[in-house]
């Protein structure tokens, strides 16, 4: 005893009883370390009296056999060695039935890999690499680590399974050969609860059995840059085994799922057929609920038929960035086919950060460039971009690259057109388009050919009108579509009839309204609407009653606001929204509540903004934004 007391004092782990403070405590662990088991490191942890401390426990390269660990108290646990082997290796079952490392804390995990954790059917058959039962907004990092032949990989739920107050972030980790192939108690690789969110992002999934690589209640579910294998083990590591995995990602409650810059591969081991799964087991009530599927490949090895994205004909939430992603021998890449939303159609313009929420571009009169990035009418982040200058002015947002993310376009007043390809706050890209001359002003962005990726209308100061077609910040086709006359004004683009390629809102001077309908650089379509009259002003375009065609909003010089529900260029309905008076003007539209539903920006003469919800022609909800004073600008779509 006296030499453990000796042992604690000397590596300073003993806290005086009068001094509670806050620190970060390093532990060691191994066979020159202050302890030989991670249990016995997180076990002194959890005595430690004062909440506010963390742990961190470094732990020596080697296998660590039946070293279970039950984490009570924000720790991390890692390598000490970056690279090295630290292997948790269970030969029986962990002693909790539950986990190798359990916990209902924040827990970060580097380096380490879980191997071997099972118990029996009769208990669950559920044995987990770690597993996770916090009941509060905790946190679980896992990064850098292998979870090889385990029953389930990583588990994490609360005991109610509806405190959805977890955030869980897996990173560059490797889940192989998990699973349990008993069918009546079949795992997953990852199966995260009732969790706030899931990010994973380039990470490993392959050899799974019965159950699937991903699967996620969470409120938001993000999958990037990572490699499924289900049912095949084809081209995958040497340590994948085929397995027969059902799914490589699952959303049975839906929620908002963002899939990126993944590859996903089907061989006929495929236990169902699909690759994506959403919604099917029910909807959560409280679940703003969408799905972005983008630059992902799928690729079907084998001869079973093979659906991409499968809403089992529920459409729970209509899929976008479809026409970004890679289909080989998929017979069905979304089910039910009408289930997508193209860019053309997509209702959350302006969404920088990519969570299904439209945020707000601002330019100050100096130059100077904010984001507000939006939930609702509450503003969750943001930040300046910095000043390009003040003769670079911000014209609107779009898609350019297909990742997901808007991004943004400027013009100088010498002509010279750029993009700044973004990801929330950062600008992660861009270029100069080059200068096609002062007198042609892009007017806005829109999807014409189809391709998921936002293109460019111009017109001239002459009237003439064209279309760059772009990708990323290469301008790969377009044409001049001829010119109706400098009394004719291009004011937006929406999908008008619903086909997936935008479509040109025009009017002239006189009032009359009318649509031009697109298929890439040719007119397919169209028609005048009529005048309301040279007092009234189409503004902007949405679609504010949820079918998937554009609408048309509308303002009178008096201030009284409109909205035409169109179907092509039928007004199938619409109605008046009130006046909130002529200092009052509406900046443009987008989705800031989630609901696939356009909602309406506004800012005063003073420089206060506001949202509208909107539901149709009714307003459910909004409110001020404060005020960022009247030199700052919201820049519309």
């Amino acid at each position: 005893m006296r030499s453990r007391v000796q042992l604690l004092l000397a590596t300073g782990l003993i806290l005086s009883a009068n001094v509670v403070r806050a620190a970060v405590i390093t532990l060691t662990v191994g066979p020159t370390g202050q302890f030989a088991s991670i249990n016995a490191a997180t076990s002194f942890a959890d005595t430690d009296a004062n909440p506010n401390n963390s742990y961190d426990i470094l732990v020596a390269p080697g296998t660590y056999t039946n070293d279970f660990s039950n984490v009570t108290r924000p720790m991390t646990i890692e390598a000490a060695t970056p690279g090295s082997q630290v292997l948790l290796l269970a030969t029986v079952p962990p002693p909790n039935l539950k986990g190798i490392i359990w916990t209902d804390s924040s827990l970060t995990v580097n380096g380490l890999t879980f191997q071997g954790a099972a118990i029996s059917s009769s208990d669950g058959g559920n044995g987990a690499g770690i597993r996770d039962q916090s009941n509060t907004a905790t946190s679980l990092v896992v990064e850098n680590s292998r979870f090889v032949g385990n029953q389930e990989g990583i588990l994490t739920g609360s005991d109610s399974g509806q405190t959805f107050a977890e955030t869980v972030i897996i990173s560059n980790s490797q889940f192989i050969n998990n699973g349990n192939p008993d069918p009546n108690v079949f795992q997953h690789a990852l199966y995260v609860g009732d969790a706030a969110s899931l990010t994973v992002t380039g990470s490993l999934f392959c050899g799974q059995v019965i159950g699937h690589d991903v699967k996620s209640r969470a409120a938001s579910t993000t999958v990037t840059g990572s490699t499924m294998y289900v049912g095949t083990n084809q081209g995958a590591p040497a340590a994948c085994n085929v397995g027969s995995a059902s799914l490589a990602i699952d959303m049975p409650n839906g929620g908002h799922g963002k899939i990126g810059m993944d590859q996903i591969f089907q061989g006929d081991a495929n236990q169902n057929g699909s690759l994506i799964r959403f919604g099917e087991e029910g909807l959560v009530p409280t679940f703003v609920n969408s799905l972005s599927v983008t630059n992902t490949t799928f690729d079907n090895l084998g001869k079973r038929a093979s659906i991409g994205i499968d809403e089992l004909n529920n459409c729970s939430a209509p899929v976008s960035g479809v026409a970004t992603d890679t289909f080989t021998n998929v017979g069905t890449h979304v089910n039910p086919a009408g289930c997508v939303v193209s860019l053309s159609t997509d209702t959350a313009t302006s969404d920088f950060n990519g969570d299904g929420y439209s945020d707000i571009l601002w330019q100050n009169t100096s130059g100077q460039v904010a984001i507000w990035e939006m939930k609702g009418t509450t503003v969750i982040g943001g930040g300046s971009l910095g000043n390009p200058g003040p003769s670079w002015h911000a014209i609107a947002t779009g898609d350019f690259n297909g990742d997901g993310y808007s991004d943004i376009l400027w013009q100088n007043i010498d002509g010279e057109v750029a993009i700044w390809e973004m990801n929330g706050t950062s600008i992660i890209g861009g270029a100069s388009l080059g200068n096609p001359g002062p007198s042609w002003h892009p007017i806005a962005t829109g999807d014409f050919n189809g391709d998921g990726k936002s293109d460019i209308l111009w017109q001239h100061t002459s009237g003439e009108v064209a279309i760059w077609e772009i990708n990323g910040t290469t301008v790969i086709g377009g044409a001049s579509l001829g010119n109706p006359g400098p009394s004719w004004h291009a004011i937006a683009t929406g999908d008008f009839n619903g086909d997936g390629y935008s479509d040109i809102l025009w009017q002239n001077t006189s009032g009359e309204v009318a649509i031009w309908e697109m298929k890439g650089t040719s007119i397919i379509g169209g028609a005048s609407l009529g005048n309301p009259g040279p007092s009234w002003h189409a503004v902007a375009t949405g679609d504010f009653n949820g079918d998937r065609h554009f609408d048309i909003l509308w303002q009178n010089d008096s201030g009284q606001v409109a909205i035409w529900e169109m179907n092509g260029t039928s007004v199938i309905g619409g109605g008046s929204l009130g006046n909130p008076g002529p200092s009052w003007h509406t900046i443009g539209t987008g989705d800031f509540d989630g609901d696939r539903h356009s909602d309406i920006l506004w800012q005063n003469d003073s420089g206060q903004v506001a949202i509208w919800e909107m539901n149709g022609t009714s307003v459910i909800g909004g409110g001020s934004l404060g005020n960022p004073g009247s030199s700052w600008h919201p820049i519309g779509k």
